[in-house]
């Protein structure tokens, strides 16, 4: 890898810093019933505390700042910061010029276009609307319990809600490696189930374990969360710290599709939309909203599932959460073209797996590669071995980063996180491509578990 994307829209920005003005200012439900922000003071050298940090973040998410280190987002006004702020003040023209002051015009340049998105309880969540940056995930909420605002910052070990009002630095900065390592949570989300006769159920010591193994061997210390949605998925021993999680409590089955359910559950006939919706409720739920940054790794459909739930939180669809943090998905055969076995099965799921479907256009045209809060990394991995997808259907998007390991090695659909799971010798055959970049072919590669570690683990590799 070449380093992480760290540039995000002058939206997302927008949407931390409405936070600053009066709640009178903003033409949007319920914000007109909030209390202003009692913290309305201008920004200079010399200033800490929370709000700081909340303008750092908008440096940050312009390209200004970097996210953790020295020059990241620590709630102190030094030097970097305000040589950022001029920069921001010049390149965006703001009225008063590059003074280095965060008044009232720099912070109006900034918030413009905020509006009220969804409310949970407890909550209002608020995001940036408008046609150019649609893609803004929600940051910026009013806590009803403590009757304040509170913007989504990056802090050691995650993520964290701070008070508007707070008149100190309340949060521990991160540090420049903290995004790099084997100590995140990773969630594994297994494929299609489309065989009726077995009830509607993958296994998941089958699927998932040799994986497990592999990854703790290689040093990754928390647990891991292999998610169940079919009404007889299997769960996996919890020695070795995994923990199973049932999808199906996180949301209500009414919501974004109510077809193809079963005891509570659900079988092939559910739409991969309604399982991306309770997918992206039980991240939100587990994980986001208590500032704890995931992985994933997706087998088949469920790469779909996650891709969808992605989309959809990042364009504000009705009945997803707010927002999500996911910082890698690596995604084994997943059929991100279509899948050529797809026309074999009466299934709703393989109907939606149909190469030209409705479902699998509409990703092609409006989620090449799709975003959660924070940057999402993808990895697309294939095997020319998979004739149930076909291997140009398996990195048939815009991910980071795009592996097809060459015929005759072993890797059909079922095989990706069994092969050679816990090796780490580079001796695969594969082709790779970086950020778009050219295709390389390597007989050296190493084998796809290990491909997902280092994908997973490092900002670059």
């Amino acid at each position: 890898m070449n380093g992480r994307v760290r540039r995000w829209s002058a939206a997302v920005a927008a949407a931390l810093v409405l936070a600053l003005l009066s709640a009178a200012q903003v033409s949007a439900h319920p914000m007109s019933s909030h209390t202003s922000w009692t913290n309305n003071d201008t920004l200079s050298s010399g200033s800490v505390g929370d709000i700081v940090a909340v303008w750092q973040l908008v440096l940050f998410l312009e390209g200004y700042l970097d996210r953790c280190g020295a020059n990241g987002i620590d709630g102190i006004f030094g030097s970097n910061t305000d040589t950022a702020t001029r920069r921001y003040q010049s390149q965006h023209g703001v009225t008063g010029g590059a003074d280095g002051i965060v008044g009232p015009n720099t912070w109006s340049h900034a918030f413009s276009h905020v509006k009220f998105f969804v409310q949970v309880p407890g909550f209002d969540y608020y995001r940036y609307d408008a046609t150019t940056a649609a893609d803004a995930p929600s940051a910026l909420r009013w806590n009803y319990a403590t009757t304040q605002w509170q913007a989504f910052i990056p802090v050691a070990g995650g993520w964290k809600w701070i008070g508007s009002n707070h008149p100190t630095r309340n949060f521990t900065p991160c540090n420049p490696d903290e995004r790099s390592g084997r100590n995140k949570q990773v969630v594994f989300v297994h494929g299609i189930d489309s065989d009726a006769s077995g009830g509607f159920g993958t296994g998941c010591e089958g699927t998932w374990r040799d994986m497990f193994n592999a990854l703790r061997a290689w040093g990754w210390t928390r647990s891991f969360s292999p998610v169940q949605y079919y009404v007889n998925d299997s769960t996996c021993s919890t020695t070795s710290s995994v923990v199973n999680e049932r999808i199906d409590g996180h949301g209500n089955h009414t919501a974004y599709g109510s077809s193809g359910h079963l005891n509570g559950s659900h079988t092939a006939d559910a739409t991969i939309e309604h399982l991306a919706y309770h997918f992206a409720w039980f991240v939100y739920h587990r994980f986001t909203q208590n500032g704890i940054v995931i992985d994933v790794a997706a087998h088949s459909m469920g790469g779909l599932i996650t891709r969808y739930a992605i989309h959809a939180v990042q364009n504000g669809f009705a009945a997803f959460p707010p927002t999500l943090l996911i910082e890698d998905v690596v995604t084994f055969g997943t059929p991100h073209g279509g899948a050529v076995f797809a026309g074999t099965c009466n299934w709703v799921q393989c109907d939606e797996m149909v190469s030209d479907s409705p479902f699998i256009t509409n990703l092609q045209a409006n989620a090449s590669n799709p975003q959660a809060l924070g940057h999402t990394e993808w990895t697309a991995i294939g095997a020319a071995d998979d004739v149930v997808v076909g291997v140009a259907n398996t990195t048939a998007m815009n991910a980071a980063h795009k592996v097809q390991y060459d015929f005759g090695q072993n890797l059909g659909h079922s095989a990706y996180m069994h092969t050679n799971s816990g090796s780490t010798a580079t001796t695969a055959h594969a082709s790779f491509q970086d950020f778009g970049g050219s295709w390389i072919h390597s007989t050296s590669f190493p084998w796809p578990v290990r491909v997902a570690d280092f994908a997973m683990a490092f900002t670059s590799w």
